[in-house]
């Protein structure tokens, strides 16, 4: 049984990491995200001023 008792906690857990009820990102980690963001975000408007 104790099989199944950790398969159930594993599925609990990854359900609530996919719906954001347990985000575990420090603050380097948001700072991180937020420079990739910038970069694509700078990546996709100047695509966007070569095709117009």
């Amino acid at each position: 049984m104790g099989g199944i008792e950790s398969l159930l906690d594993y599925s609990c857990m990854v359900e609530k990491q996919l719906l954001g009820d347990e985000l575990s990102m420090n603050a380097n980690d948001v700072q991180k995200l937020e420079t990739k963001l910038e970069k694509s975000l700078k990546g996709v408007k100047s695509l966007r001023v070569s095709c117009e």
